[in-house]
């Protein structure tokens, strides 16, 4: 038999990833050190093939991603290439591999590293095919495929093109496309959109499975933008968590949550959708209490005073949002500009009922400093100085700055037909707990 031979490991990369598979030997050299002589480019029959450090993948997906085949016949030259096929994916963060040869049968074992960094997959309109059946077709065609990617690599290609041949296969005229999709400008990339484009799927109708306490026709008419425009299931996604659920909320029904869109093309018509958006609606809660802790400056019956909620009461989320925000707004009045309002919210299926822990920060009450008007002419400044009525060492009102420059400096300005850009500073001094505020004109 002769001895293994060993070829230096792949390594995958972030950053240039072709020139750093062409370089795997050499960043990846002491993983696994090269042992005994390199084998003859003979041809050899592969008599055994396996993989080493594999988690979340099968041995069956990585054979079938590697383009080998027990049985066939190859080179040892075909182990790099199947080993750069492997690091091209972007699946594993490092590869080498190892053989050795006993008369003309060859064994091979490949040593990888799984990267940890994945991405979910949504499919935004591929209205023509069910979840399962998108599932189905991509595990058959793409070997690596599990539902999520990595953010670098091939197999967001190897998905897209599989997609297309399935579009292409069903006589859909369509081009897919795939791209990183962030839920906000700014915000990181937290999945990897894929999309049919060149097809109109104007939306026509919506129906909510599982909908009584609220009507079809009142949360259609909550989601009427999607009405008219083509079929996209983030677009239902952002109507769903902005527009529906908060309509629930504020009837009461805490609990309800909506399922993914279930698109489908409406029978006589090419391309026009009706969506079904399936909801729980769970049981509709009243207001039983809430309790206080951390709070000196207001009583509980001052609290419960600003939170306007009555035993019984439905428990309309929107009004009990505008309840601790009315507390906010009394401490920011009385000075104390750092005080935090932490709810913690309670569900009592039995009784239907909900209750708040209230959790409240006060810190400490802030005076008035002073106030500084600058970019204004002298008699401007003057004549704002005479207006503004928070004096030094009086309880500083966190609300009341804004609300001078709403109700007092934007009319001047408007009737003095000056326009410019207003900006305003607030500076604490924490060792005095005074505050001093500037505002400027450009």
């Amino acid at each position: 038999m002769n001895a293994p031979s060993f070829a230096r490991p792949r390594c995958a990369s972030t950053r240039n990833f072709r020139r750093l598979i062409l370089a795997a030997a050499i960043c990846c050299a002491a993983v696994v050190p090269a042992r005994g002589k390199a084998a003859k480019p003979d041809t050899f029959r592969l008599a055994k093939l396996s993989f080493v450090g594999l988690i979340r993948y099968t041995e069956a997906q990585a054979t079938a991603a590697s383009g080998l085949h027990v049985g066939d016949s190859i080179g040892t030259d075909q182990l790099k290439i199947a080993a750069d096929l492997l690091a091209n994916s972007g699946v594993f963060d490092t590869i080498s591999y190892r053989y050795s040869t006993q008369g003309s049968d060859l064994d091979a074992e490949f040593q990888v590293t799984e990267t940890k960094s994945l991405l979910p997959c949504r499919f935004e309109n591929f209205i023509w095919f069910s979840p399962e059946q998108l599932d189905e077709a991509l595990r058959r065609r793409v070997p690596f495929y599990t539902g999520a990617v990595p953010p670098r690599g091939s197999l967001t290609k190897q998905i897209s093109d599989a997609l297309q041949t399935l579009v292409t296969d069903n006589g859909i005229h369509g081009t897919v496309e795939f791209m990183a999709f962030s839920p906000d400008v700014g915000a990181p990339v937290s999945a990897f959109l894929f999309r049919v484009s060149g097809i109109a799927m104007p939306v026509r109708s919506l129906t909510f499975p599982g909908a009584a306490a609220l009507s079809d026709k009142e949360l259609a008419a909550a989601a009427a933008n999607l009405i008219g425009r083509d079929f996209s299931a983030t677009d239902v996604d952002v109507a769903v968590s902005s527009v529906l659920v908060p309509l629930y909320h504020h009837h009461g029904y805490l609990e309800a949550h909506f399922g993914d869109a279930q698109p489908s093309i409406i029978s006589g018509t090419t391309s026009d959708i009706t969506i079904a958006i399936p909801v729980v609606e769970g049981p509709r809660y009243s207001w039983s209490k809430a309790d206080w802790t951390g709070n000196h400056s207001f009583s509980p019956d001052d609290l419960a005073k600003l939170m306007n909620m009555k035993a019984g009461e439905v428990a309309d989320l929107d009004k009990i949002d505008a309840g601790f925000a009315e507390i906010n707004k009394a401490y920011q009045e009385k000075g104390y500009i750092d005080a935090k309002v932490q709810p913690t919210e309670s569900l009592d299926a039995a009784s239907r009922q909900v209750s708040f822990q209230v959790a409240i920060y006060e810190g400490v009450p802030y005076h008035m400093g002073q106030v500084r008007f600058q970019g204004f002419t002298d008699k401007l400044a003057a004549e704002l100085a005479k207006k503004w009525e928070l004096k030094p060492g009086q309880e500083y009102d966190g609300n009341y700055a804004a609300g001078f420059l709403k109700k007092v400096l934007l009319p001047k300005l408007r009737d003095m037909k000056m326009t410019g850009k207003i900006g305003l500073g607030i500076n604490r001094d924490a060792a005095d707990a005074t505050v001093d505020v500037l505002i400027t004109f450009q």
